[in-house]
């Protein structure tokens, strides 16, 4: 996630405190776990937002995070992937750490309902080379 330049910090009419917005995320992940792509993107939102809320609660992080991260939309699709928008809001200067947080335990998530991150593949088809030897004996 990246803190976007153009959105402007919030203050937490709590604590009066300036709180930065974190935006401009996106969460890659392959058409393939589920035939219909539908129900993929309700799979993976929800998922997304239930680590969101995890992360909001956890008594290590609870004062880092504001607003629990959670989809904004579908932003966009790409060629094996849906990318998600995912925003929240942190302390003052701890969007960073809280990003790697977020994305490390959706990574962990996505691996125990069994969502696939695409990557891309590679075919090397190899031929055997010409015998110039016998070609020049001829």
């Amino acid at each position: 996630m990246t803190r976007n330049a153009s959105a402007p910090s919030c203050t937490d009419s709590r604590s009066g405190k300036q709180s930065s917005v974190i935006c401009s995320a996106t969460t890659r992940s392959s058409l393939s776990a589920s035939p219909t792509p539908c129900i993929a993107t309700t799979q993976r939102r929800a998922t997304v937002d239930g680590v969101g809320r995890g992360l909001a609660a956890d008594p290590a992080w609870k004062n880092d995070v504001v607003k629990a991260p959670s989809v904004a939309r579908v932003d966009s699709f790409g060629d094996s992937s849906v990318n998600l928008r995912v925003l929240g809001r942190t302390a003052p200067g701890r969007q960073w750490a809280v990003t790697g947080e977020l994305r490390r335990r959706i990574k962990l998530a996505f691996d125990e309902v069994g969502i696939e991150i695409p990557f891309p593949h590679c075919v090397v088809i190899s031929r055997p080379a010409e015998d110039t030897r016998h070609a020049a004996a001829d």
